[in-house]
């Protein structure tokens, strides 16, 4: 791809590999300076897949939505279509409170893990934004 769409298709991809890698990154760090304990190694990894199921449920809806708003569909249908909407959005988010909940309870996972591995969509943000302002530096132009 070229043009537009395709700097952000791989910025997206971009981010979801440093998200990615900080995750597992933090897991590792986690697990050694806890003193090996797995708990807290295994709260980051799954705090890292509650956000990257997130992500998936956020980029699936953005899409959808680009798809009903581009569909020029009658207006009983589109009022169904954002009910449907409204519906499956508030479950993805149910099940994700309901994960969460069991990794915290069932899995007796570290809340502590469990928040760094949220974290982890921020680390690859932040990564980007670091590449972008030194990429700018480099061609003499300030942010």
């Amino acid at each position: 791809m070229t043009g537009a769409a395709g700097d952000t298709d791989r910025a997206l991809r971009v981010f979801e590999r440093d998200s990615a890698a900080a995750c597992l990154g933090m897991a590792a760090a986690g697990w050694a300076l806890s003193g090996w304990r797995w708990d807290v190694a295994g709260g980051v990894l799954a705090g890292g897949a509650l956000m990257g199921v997130s992500y998936a449920f956020i980029k699936g809806g953005v899409g959808g939505l680009a798809r009903a708003i581009g569909g020029g569909s009658g207006p009983s249908r589109g009022r169904l279509r954002g009910v449907l909407a409204i519906v499956k959005y508030l479950t993805r988010y149910a099940l994700l409170a309901v994960a969460a909940y069991g990794i915290l309870t069932c899995f007796h996972l570290h809340p502590a893990g469990v928040l760094a591995g949220a974290l982890s969509p921020f680390l690859g943000a932040l990564g980007q934004l670091v590449r972008m302002s030194r990429a700018r530096s480099r061609a003499g132009r300030p942010l």
